[in-house]
């Protein structure tokens, strides 16, 4: 059989030729859309985990920010400046 498969390359080598290249070019496409795709799913991980989380406070029974303006004292902000993981704390006026 090896000598059959042999014997047609060697009878047209220039469909041999371009058969080699087309596989070869498909491999490579094969390689780079896999290469392309692990990327993305490495940044795509160190963006979510190199992400910080933003909490939103504010006084019951508000569900959105629409012309509304907390009314939750100033001093409240110092209270959620202390707990550990917070870096900063913004009043909403």
């Amino acid at each position: 059989m090896w000598v059959l498969i042999y014997r047609q390359f060697r009878h047209n080598p220039g469909r041999t030729a371009l058969m080699v290249l087309a596989i070869g070019a498909v491999v490579s496409e094969i390689l780079i859309l896999e290469g392309f795709l692990a990327g993305m799913y490495a940044q795509l991980r160190s963006t979510v985990l190199n992400r910080g989380g933003d909490l939103v406070l504010t006084q019951a029974g508000i569900s959105n920010f629409i012309a509304v303006r907390s009314i939750l004292p100033q001093l409240t902000r110092l209270d959620v400046e202390d707990v550990a993981g917070v870096k900063v704390a913004h009043p909403l006026t």
